[in-house]
C-alpha cells in the first residue's frame, strides 16, 4: 500500500510538471502573438486625414463602397 502511495505521488508530480510545462509553452505563445500584433499596428498606414487607420472597406478608386441607384438595393425597388 505505501508503495502505490509513493507511485502515485509520483505520477501526480509528472502530471504537475507536464501541466507547468504546456502552461509556460501557451505564455510563450501569448507572448509571440501579442509582439507580432504590435509590430503589425505599428506598420499599418494610417489614413492621413483621421491619424488613425481606416476601418472601412475601400473600393476600387479608394472610396467607401456604397450602393448606387441602380444597383437595385435602395428600400422601395425589385420588390
Amino acid at each position: 500500500m505505501l508503495s502505490s502511495l509513493i507511485d502515485e505521488i509520483r505520477n501526480q508530480r509528472v502530471v504537475n510538471q507536464t501541466i507547468t510545462n504546456r502552461l509556460d509553452q501557451a505564455e510563450r505563445e501569448l507572448a509571440e502573438h501579442r509582439a507580432a500584433n504590435i509590430r503589425e499596428r505599428n506598420q499599418t498606414p494610417l489614413d492621413p486625414l483621421r491619424a488613425t487607420p481606416n476601418p472601412q472597406s475601400t473600393g476600387l478608386f479608394g472610396t467607401p463602397e456604397n450602393p448606387s441607384a441602380r444597383s437595385g438595393r435602395y428600400k422601395g425597388e425589385n420588390s
